[in-house]
């Protein structure tokens, strides 16, 4: 099997699929996947609850750390004359991206107490999550968030041990009870017939944009 049918055959069963239990079936055990570098804060999110913004990962070199603790519950995001305090404003809002060096204030709880945290906004060289990881969140986020996603290969190019894809991802995003339909780029590196590095890039601006958002310019 080529490293290209393998990529295909992620795409069919996994993501397509939605059968997780064939991701070691492609991808294999050292396997990380990251984003590309971006503007922002360096933070997970956990909302799975239904009504707590949890941290759940603090990226080591990132502008939040030190500042934040994987368990800080979010309350409150203050960003410019932008006050955010409900579940829904604080989940539904964009306010981690901005403007390098801008700066935003975060109401935390942490061990009972309640403290703010200034961030500043920086580069962020790309987060890395491991098998393991990207495989539990990877699936909490297609069946709690966008539970229909398919995506369609417009292009797949493989040459050594790198494939790349030019796709569309489509979706009902259940958060906002909108439909998407992006381009994404799609980047994976083989080793021993199976996927051992995955990147990739999506257009966000128009996702946001079709969830409803408007895309202003940074003061």
């Amino acid at each position: 099997m080529s490293n290209k049918d393998v990529v295909l055959g992620y795409f069919k069963h996994v993501v397509n699929g939605k059968d997780f239990s064939a991701l070691e079936t492609y991808v294999h055990p050292d396997f990380l996947t990251g984003s590309i570098p971006y503007i922002g804060m360096g933070v997970g999110m956990d909302s799975s609850s239904g009504d707590k913004v949890l941290v759940n990962y603090v990226y080591s070199d990132g502008p939040s750390a030190g500042k934040l603790q994987v368990g800080d519950q979010i309350v409150f995001v203050r960003d410019g004359d932008r006050l955010l305090e409900t579940f829904k404003e604080i989940t539904e809002t964009p306010w981690g991206w901005g403007g390098l060096g801008t700066k935003f204030t975060l109401g935390v709880v942490r061990a009972g107490q309640k403290i703010e945290i200034e961030i500043t906004r920086g580069i962020v060289d790309g987060l890395q999550m491991a098998l393991a990881d990207f495989k539990e969140s990877w699936e909490r986020n297609v069946k709690q968030k966008t539970p229909d996603q398919k995506v369609e290969i417009l292009q797949i190019i493989e040459e050594g041990d790198t494939v790349a894809c030019l796709t569309t991802s489509t979706a009902t995003h259940l958060d906002f009870d909108r439909r998407y339909l992006i381009p994404v780029a799609e980047f994976f590196k083989m080793k021993d017939g199976k996927i051992i590095e995955n990147w990739s890039v999506g257009d966000n601006g128009a996702f946001f944009q079709q969830m409803g958002f408007k895309i202003e310019k940074s003061p």
